[in-house]
């Protein structure tokens, strides 16, 4: 369930919300707007342009209002509640600080209880500014350990740590005492130019992994688990609950994850909303503040997320979530069998049904194969047909059964991995045919006991697998297919 609530003038760059849901604040392009959130009344517009971060922090003489640009002026500003409305005076500010420098900035922060600033710039180099509450001034440090531009700058909510990231996908943990560095990640996804994040205990380290993946990691930067969203990651944040994080894909549709379950527990759809360009969460995540690229904003509310046979755990020192697609398909496929002798080598023809529409990541179906058997040339036998040789004889066979297994997308797309188990009857005979191929006879049929097992992948409408299958007649032979796979009905 979705309303809107405010609009402002451009895109939405920010939005904040205090700590106790009083009041909230959305920045465009021009200004930082704040309401009330008890009857979304304008308390005050604060022009302050491009506003790229906001927060409000509930000290000991009151509430402020942070503000960062763009271009890296800081400022905090004083709200009062008189008569229980909230008060904007324009002329409070509190502090102020410009952190632009002599180079373009390139990454921006503040830690929670304003103690600390933080910029990037475009030499590879961060300050890091220390706020002295009684003279109002600060304190720099500058390290410059990036080989690459700096994208990315995020304080732990204690304000021990700061995370900075670059586009050599190399992130740093900094301890903002001295700037000493705590560990290195490496490896980190940078195409969505996703932030590396804390979690809100500062326990975590939350990053991208891959285009549709992000991965937990502890303070000495050691992978946990890497968790696969099955969508385009477009933004990524923890919430105010430790145990929360948020993951907005390329559909506009939200999923809140456990991170001490490793599973979505949470989510909310905005596809018909426009794009998406700034969120809040409340502290208990039942619903989200959700800004717009056309100025509107929305309220949004969380529902459970039950459908758990969308998800696939696979541990790998750690937990990865899996999404799986469910669809019906067709598949022809041509093959080959390596086989006992007498015979050497066989020709294959297989077709499948297969249906995980209701069932994924399982899925059954049925199938079909023809096979012939290819003689070795010592054959151990010779033959007559009507007083002429014959050729040593064609091993035939045909088989029906009922195809099972497992088969999933690790990264939502068309790349399928499957497990494949088979059960069935065969019918069995042998094929003569004369050395001047004037005749042919076929000997009475058999019949066996045909079971099958395997692995394999789907790259888009391309099947391949390798096979393990026995017969009660052939007994255990190996065996490998190539062909065509036709999905229907995809649904993710």
């Amino acid at each position: 369930m979705s309303a809107q609530i405010v609009r402002v003038k451009g895109t939405v760059l920010q939005i904040s919300q205090s700590s106790d849901g009083s009041i909230y604040a959305v920045s465009d392009n021009d200004s930082v707007t704040l309401y009330d959130a008890a009857d979304f009344s304008v308390i005050a517009v604060i022009n302050e342009k491009k506003a790229v971060k906001t927060s409000f922090n509930m000290a000991e003489d009151g509430l402020y209002i942070i503000i960062m640009t763009e271009n890296g002026m800081f400022s905090m500003r004083k709200l009062e509640k008189t008569d229980g409305r909230w008060t904007y005076y324009p002329n409070s500010s509190y502090y102020q600080a410009d952190c632009s420098g002599k180079t373009p900035m390139t990454a921006r922060a503040f830690s929670s209880n304003s103690d600390y600033v933080a910029a990037a710039y475009n030499d590879k180099s961060i300050q890091l500014h220390f706020r002295l509450r009684v003279t109002q001034s600060s304190i720099t440090k500058s390290v410059k350990e990036h080989s690459t531009a700096v994208y990315g700058l995020e304080f732990s909510r204690n304000g021990e740590y700061l995370a900075s990231v670059s586009k050599d996908g190399t992130a740093h943990i900094w301890n903002t005492w001295n700037m000493s560095r705590q560990a290195t990640i490496k490896n980190i996804y940078t195409k969505s130019l996703i932030p590396v994040y804390f979690s809100a205990d500062s326990d975590y380290i939350i990053c991208m992994d891959g285009r549709t993946s992000f991965r937990v990691c502890d303070l000495t930067g050691k992978i946990l688990y890497s968790v696969m969203t099955g969508h385009s990651i477009v933004s990524l944040k923890p919430l105010k609950d430790p145990d929360l994080i948020a993951v907005l894909d390329d559909k506009n549709e939200f999923m809140i994850y456990s991170i001490s379950d490793r599973i979505p527990i949470l989510s909310a759809s905005a596809a018909a909303m426009p794009p998406i360009t700034a969120f809040e969460f409340n502290d208990k995540a039942t619903y989200a503040l959700v800004g717009c690229e056309t100025g509107a904003v929305y309220a949004i509310e969380t529902q459970e997320y039950t459908d758990l046979a969308d998800l696939i755990r696979v541990e790998n020192g750690g937990s990865a979530v899996a999404a799986v697609q469910r669809f019906s398909s067709f598949s022809l496929c041509a093959g080959a069998n390596y086989l006992n002798a007498p015979y050497l080598l066989s020709g294959n023809f297989r077709f499948e049904y297969k249906y995980c529409k209701k069932t994924a990541p399982w899925y059954i179906g049925a199938g079909a194969l023809a096979q012939v058997g290819f003689p070795r040339n010592e054959f151990p036998y010779s033959y007559e047909m009507n007083g002429e040789a014959a050729k040593p004889p064609y091993f035939c066979s045909a088989a029906v059964y009922i195809p099972t297994g497992f088969i999933f997308s690790p990264w939502g797309n068309s790349i399928f991995f499957k497990t494949d188990l088979r059960v069935g009857a065969k019918v069995n005979s042998i094929a003569f045919v004369s050395n001047s191929h004037n005749g042919y006879m076929v000997g009475n049929p058999s019949y066996s006991f045909f079971a099958g097992g395997g692995l394999g992948m789907i790259l888009s409408i391309f099947e391949f697998d390798v096979n393990c299958e026995y017969d009660t007649i052939g007994k255990v032979t190996p065996s490998a297919y190539a062909g065509i796979c036709i999905k229907r009905g995809v649904k993710k």
